[in-house]
């Protein structure tokens, strides 16, 4: 396969077609279509991990719990202010909202997600347990985290990844 058709295949892979139809549109087989899509994905990754890059992040979630816990302030200053501080709750008796969690998602490969998460206690064992990475595919990202967040009150909501890891880092303070 010439170097032009290697980049015929990755420009029309860009436009989300698939290796049959770039087999066709090039006149060639599906199965060098497959390989050479493969060897520009591993590449990629070589790449990537040779310049110390991470997957790009996928989603972050968290707790309601916790998202209560943040300070009301600004949009301009929340990164700056959220990655070094979680304001104390008004009422410590309500225990339940010392308790939150955090998952981190990056999109590993086409339709996996690499997924880990954090289990935080905000009042007084900081990190308390995590689930290290684990690839699982879209679907199963989906029932993961829904059993992952079944213990907490209300629903998870997505948070920029400096947010999370500002939890993280507060509680385990």
């Amino acid at each position: 396969m010439t170097e032009t058709q290697q980049e015929k295949i990755i420009n029309l892979r860009a436009l989300n077609l698939t290796p049959k139809q770039i087999a066709r549109k090039l006149g060639i087989k599906v199965s060098e279509v497959n390989a050479a899509i493969q060897n520009q994905a591993q590449q990629t990754t070589l790449d990537r991990l040779t310049k110390g890059e991470l997957d790009p992040v996928y989603q972050c979630l968290a707790s309601e719990s916790l998202i209560q816990l943040l300070p009301k302030i600004p949009p301009e200053n929340s990164i700056k202010n959220l990655l070094t501080k979680i304001l104390p709750v008004k009422n410590n008796d309500d225990i339940d909202r010392g308790l939150g969690l955090v998952v981190i998602a990056r999109a590993a490969r086409y339709n996996q997600i690499t997924v880990c998460s954090y289990l935080l206690d905000i009042w007084c064992l900081g990190v308390k347990d995590t689930i290290p990475p684990r690839t699982v595919d879209r679907i199963k990202f989906k029932e993961f985290t829904e059993s992952l967040f079944e213990p907490f009150p209300g629903k998870p909501q997505e948070v920029p990844l400096e947010v999370a890891q500002g939890m993280i880092f507060s509680a385990w303070e």
